[in-house]
């Protein structure tokens, strides 16, 4: 099953999925609508929300967030932790502080999703990340962070949109109960 996301009414949609198109805003929908190879795509947009696109002298790029899957489970046999762990990011967008968080859920060891967010350039933002307890299998070790960002203590990073994106990979390490 693909990741989970809660979002708001924003058009700073957010869509997670192991291998998923759709990204950013809701502009990217209305490329798909008009396009036939991806027209089954359609009914997963907000079409409602093409008639509010972002303001034309608004700069903006899209975060990208990868989640990775560091537990030695056995599909079927010693399951792997689901959802991998939580994502919650914080970040500016139109002028609004937002918060999302997610559940990246990928069922394989050194599984990925992927998860695309559009804001300002120029914006902070804010991930926070923690794993879950699987009894009687895995618990979770501090998740850790790379990428565009100055990662803290406390499985966290802070970083600043720059015109060209950002990209952070999670990972989530779990080690067995013995």
């Amino acid at each position: 099953m693909p990741g989970q996301s809660q979002s708001s009414n924003s058009d700073s949609q957010v869509v997670s999925g192991e291998s998923s198109i759709l990204s950013g805003n809701n502009l990217l929908c209305q490329t798909m609508q008009e396009s036939d190879p991806l027209t089954g795509l359609n009914d997963m947009c907000d079409i409602d929300g093409i008639n509010n696109p972002i303001p034309p002298n608004q700069d903006t790029a899209v975060l990208e967030i990868t989640s990775i899957l560091r537990a030695n489970c056995i599909p079927y046999i010693i399951p792997c932790p689901q959802p991998d762990g939580q994502i919650s990011v914080g970040y500016e967008f139109n002028g609004d502080d937002e918060w999302r968080s997610f559940q990246p859920e990928t069922d394989s060891p050194g599984g990925t999703d992927h998860i695309f967010i559009r804001m300002d350039v120029g914006a902070n933002f804010y991930i926070f990340a923690s794993g879950f307890y699987y009894w009687p299998w895995f618990y979770p070790e501090r998740p850790n962070m790379v990428g565009d960002c100055d990662v803290g203590e406390r499985a966290a990073c802070v970083g600043k949109m720059g015109e060209q994106g950002a990209h952070v990979t999670v990972n989530f390490h779990y080690s067995r109960f013995d």
